[in-house]
Order: C-alpha cells, then sequence, then structure tokens
C-alpha cells in the first residue's frame, strides 16, 4: 500500500516509519523545506499548489490550525481516504466533511516525542472516526484498520466528534496529573522532605496514577 503523509514532524515520522516496517511505501509532504532533511530525497514530495502525492491512504499529521487547509486542499486533488491525525477541536472533522461532501476519518495519536515511533508500534489500540457513510467508506476503514492490525494494534471505530474528544481529554487528564505532581513537590520542599518518597507512598494506593509522579515528583 502507498501511504501519504503530511507532515513530517514528529508526530508525521513516527507514523510513516512504523508503517514502512511493515513494507508500506510511504511518501512524506511538507512545506518546511528543513523536512528533507528528516526525510531523504527518496519518498519526498514538496507539498505545493498544483498537486499532491498519490496514495492509497493520505494522513494529515500537520498543526492544528493548518489541519482544516491542508484537507481542503488534498480533496481537491485526491480520491484517497484523507484521515486527520492532528488534534483539532471537537467538531472539525464533522464540519470538514459536510463542507467537503466527502467521508473523512480522524485517528487521534497519543505519542511521546522521545519515544513517538515505539508509541506507534506498541499501542494497545487506535481510535478509528468516522464521519458519515458514503460509497467508498467501507472500503477506506478497512484499509485504515488494516494498517494497524498488521501490527497487532486494537482497533477501535467510534464518531470523528467522539475520537476528538478522547483525544482532548485525554491530554487535559494527563497534563492535570503533571501539574499535580508539580504542586505535590512544591508542598513537598516547602516542608523539607523528599517529594519522591511522599510521591511513591501515595502511589501505593492503586487508585493513584503514578503518570508524571517519577518525572515532576522528584526533588
Amino acid at each position: 500500500m502507498r501511504i501519504h503523509i503530511v507532515g513530517a514532524g514528529v508526530v508525521g515520522l513516527a507514523t510513516g516509519k512504523a508503517f514502512a516496517r511493515f513494507g508500506h511505501e510511504v511518501v512524506y509532504s511538507d512545506i518546511d523545506p528543513a523536512a528533507k532533511a528528516r526525510v531523504g530525497d527518496a519518498g519526498f514530495y514538496v507539498f505545493k499548489k498544483g498537486g499532491s502525492a498519490e496514495a492509497d491512504v493520505h494522513f494529515v499529521c500537520v498543526p492544528e490550525d493548518a489541519a482544516p487547509d491542508v484537507v481542503r486542499y488534498l480533496c481537491k486533488y485526491i480520491a484517497g481516504a484523507i484521515v486527520i491525525r492532528s488534534s483539532v477541536p471537537p467538531g472539525t472533522t464533522a464540519r470538514l466533511s459536510r463542507e467537503l461532501g466527502r467521508t473523512l476519518w480522524h485517528n487521534p495519536e497519543f505519542l511521546r516525542e522521545a519515544t513517538s515511533e515505539q508509541d506507534v508500534l506498541w499501542a494497545k489500540h487506535t481510535l478509528i472516526g468516522w464521519v458519515k457513510e458514503g460509497k467508498d467508506a467501507l472500503k477506506q476503514f478497512l484499509l485504515i484498520s488494516g494498517l494497524y492490525k498488521q501490527m497487532c494494534v486494537e482497533v477501535i471505530e467510534c464518531s470523528s466528534t467522539e475520537s476528538e474528544l478522547v483525544k482532548l481529554f485525554t491530554n487535559n487528564y494527563l497534563a492535570m496529573l503533571i501539574s499535580f505532581w508539580n504542586q505535590a513537590k512544591v508542598f513537598c520542599d516547602k516542608a523539607d522532605v523528599n517529594s519522591h518518597t511522599v510521591a511513591r507512598l501515595v502511589a501505593l494506593d492503586e487508585r493513584v496514577s503514578k503518570y508524571g509522579a517519577y518525572m515532576h515528583g522528584a526533588p
């Protein structure tokens, strides 16, 4: 299968490299000239008006504010499945689908920059959010879901607005945990006690998440 990644940043590169490991041909587009150095000349397409890479699936991995315009551009020139991987406000994918009159998909990423490719390859599950059913919707879903099933990643189907909300809530929840442990360290410092020791003791309760504690709870 030929996969087109729009945006050769952390998310785009991790996604493309993971799929390439399973024998898929991956090409990239990016308006940043420096992106070519990250990708290499082979398989790099300059994203410019008048043409785009031909592929079976196009993954949009660009900053949130650029995603709608990128999707609009792709819809003018390609017929393949368009998957928004960017974090976008709830309702964005559905609104674009209505505006452009075609099926679109939302497949949020849950990656850490330091281990981004590993996080794609070893994900327990992935969400594939749909907008509407069209004559090509089932074929596109099978193409997209097949990429992940090949990596033994569980595919969960839901609406695009649901997947957008899951991404939003997950980001905010994890940020809340980090803020919690940061504040805990402030209290520990004022009490002149080791914040890492306190964090470990607090996290003995199985109801308490350790996320952020090992990075931000230590002295």
